[in-house]
């Protein structure tokens, strides 16, 4: 089935380019009594729309079950609470977007114009290792060929090896080099003569004729592997790489920048060729780690602009996210509102850590709530819960889009001018709709599947949260996260299982105690006169403030047009990925309100 437009279980929340300061954050703390300063206990009890999973360990196997008390009873974390008001705040307050993960990103697309130019010189090659006495990893550059997987079979009956592997192997060890390299168990130095001139194809030099020392290097099969290199399928991988065992008298080695080396490993942290071909198992560790790279002309002689383990590589990005947040966004070296109250573990010597003065209690099951408490079955079979690629550029990159179709050429990573689509949420489901969580992929690892054991809709929790010392405004605000303003249609999030509609809660205040640092009498217990406080102050901050709240609002409502439109892109189907066919189609992911 075609697609002509994405769909997707998350969206954003334009990231706002003025961080707001509150100016009375100089004069707040936990031990010194803020005048006018408020004392508050919010009593509360949460109810879960959908079936709910909080607590669920993502590092040990086997399924993922609720936190539970020691006595038992099922309990959310006030932690969990704690994060999932937090990132309602932040995103009110026009905060600072600081607590994301702060990777470098990067980019192989071969449809994309910009991606093609940039290889639109030959990449070069060489083998990777660290010179302990530059202290840096340098590239030792060597020409370098193609060679046949049916040449490859004349050395040692390799390919035999190999395929005899590739056929046992998961799915996701096919793609692995490594596969490869372990099946031949030894470095595949021959020498080598030209097979095509044009082609720059190697193939084994008969004993009788003279040729060049090279090295066989592998990289990874994205698709099958053919039985008989000799008869191969159009569009299976046939050819790997001959790295001559000779240096280019040019260049000799090349210093990789230590910026493009940090890039570099971050974006292969998770790859375990990189950590085969550097690790003692490696038949080329004595070499070193076979790489390609392209070179930007810094003055007098060539710097490694990039480099990657295959000769089309990911491409870093012009910054990471958190430089994308940090270029967008406008601040000064003050705390903003959710730092001033929620407080601020220190980071760099420019920063001071800031004490909470706000505390999130367990949210105990309460007595009313009958048994069974486990959701119906449909909701514990296998899953997979793939998680966001933050380099789908169409979705995590702002876009001249209209309609969901590009106006213009995509921006990507790889543009300087690129920018953060803003704060990632799921956008609740309407609940009718939430009826079990998908199967499994086909042909998916039973490593990569997880079962959930979320408990039924319909259940309460209860709980407590306390503020110390904070002003009207900042109960104010803790007050409109809860509630969102009074809105009870609207929605949270929270625990696992978002993508599938589980986790959506509303929170409902049974009693506000307030008390004031002046006097010893009980303060105004009005919960909407601190709501509006709270918003009185945005609004003077922030023009058109209510806008702001536009696509939050939006996403937090089980009744708005885009509920239909929650369909995760599929990465596979029938062999199709639906993540090409939309950047194929020019297509980019519309602002939740304007889904219909």
């Amino acid at each position: 089935m075609s697609i002509d437009k994405i769909t997707s279980a998350y969206n954003f929340v334009p990231l706002q380019a003025k961080v707001v300061t509150p100016d009375w954050q100089d004069r707040t703390s936990q031990d010194v009594p803020l005048q006018d300063g408020l004392c508050a206990e919010i009593d509360l009890t949460l109810t879960n729309h959908t079936p709910l999973l909080v607590g669920g360990s993502d590092t040990e196997a086997g399924p993922k079950r609720f936190h539970c008390h020691p006595d038992g009873i099922p309990a959310i974390p006030g932690s969990s609470f704690r994060g999932m008001i937090r990132n309602v705040l932040e995103i009110a307050s026009c905060a600072s977007m600081k607590l994301i993960d702060d990777r470098a990103l990067s980019l192989r697309d071969l449809d994309l114009d910009a991606y093609k130019q940039a290889f639109r010189s030959k990449p070069r090659a060489g083998w990777l290792s660290f010179c302990h006495d530059r202290k840096s990893w340098i590239i030792l550059e060597v020409d370098y060929g193609f060679i046949e997987q049916r040449q490859i079979q004349r050395l040692g009956q390799a390919h035999d090896l190999i395929f005899a592997q590739w056929e046992t192997a998961s799915d996701d060890d096919k793609r692995k080099a490594e596969l490869k390299y372990r099946a031949v168990g030894k470095p595949l130095k021959q020498r080598f003569m030209l097979d095509d001139d044009l082609m720059r194809t190697y193939k084994p030099c008969p004993k009788d004729k003279p040729g060049t020392v090279g090295y066989v290097v592998f990289t990874g099969q994205p698709g099958d592997m053919d039985k008989n290199p000799s008869e191969h399928k159009k569009n299976n991988k046939h050819r790997e790489f001959v790295f001559l065992d000779s240096e280019k008298s040019t260049n000799g080695t090349l210093t990789v920048p230590a910026g493009v080396m940090q890039k570099f490993i971050q974006n292969h942290s998770d790859s375990s060729d990189w950590k085969y071909l550097l690790s003692p198992d490696s038949v080329l560790k004595n070499k070193g780690v076979p790489v390609f790279f392209l070179t930007e002309k810094n003055q007098q002689k060539a710097s490694v602009s990039s480099l990657g383990l295959a000769m089309m590589y990911r491409i870093p990005g012009f910054y990471s996210l958190g430089e994308l947040a940090l270029k967008q966004q406008r601040r000064e070296s003050k705390l903003d509102f959710v730092e001033t109250l929620f407080g601020l573990i220190k980071q760099s010597d420019h920063e001071q850590s800031r004490r909470s003065r706000v505390s999130f209690g367990d949210l105990r099951l309460t007595g009313s709530n009958t048994k069974p408490w486990e959701a119906p079955s449909a909701f514990s079979q296998p899953t997979v819960l793939n998680g966001p690629k933050p380099s789908f550029y169409p979705n995590y990159i702002v876009q001249k889009e209209r309609g969901g179709k590009l106006s213009g050429p995509a921006t990507t990573l790889m543009d300087s001018s690129a920018k953060l689509r803003g704060w990632k949420r799921y956008p609740v489901h309407a609940p009718a709709s939430v009826k079990g969580v998908p199967p499994p992929p086909e042909k998916s690892q039973a490593s990569v599947q997880t079962q959930l054991q979320p408990l039924r809709a319909g259940l309460s929790f209860a709980g407590r949260v306390r503020l110390h010392n904070v002003t009207r405004e900042e109960l104010g605000a803790v007050l409109w996260a809860l509630t969102w303003g009074g809105n009870s249609e609207l929605r949270h999030s929270l625990g696992m299982g978002k993508p599938f509609g589980l986790g959506q809660v509303s929170v409902n205040i049974t009693q506000l105690n307030v008390r004031s640092n002046d006097t010893p009498q009980l303060g105004n217990n009005e919960i909407r006169s601190y709501v509006q406080a709270f918003e009185r102050w945005m609004e003077k901050n922030v023009p058109a403030w209510k806008s702001v709240l536009h696509e939050l609002l939006a996403m937090a409502n089980p009744a708005a047009p885009g509920v239909s439109q929650l369909r995760p892109l599929k990465l596979n189907m029938a062999g199709k990925s639906e993540f090409r066919e939309a950047k194929q189609k020019k297509l980019a992911l519309q602002p939740y309100s304007a889904i219909r």
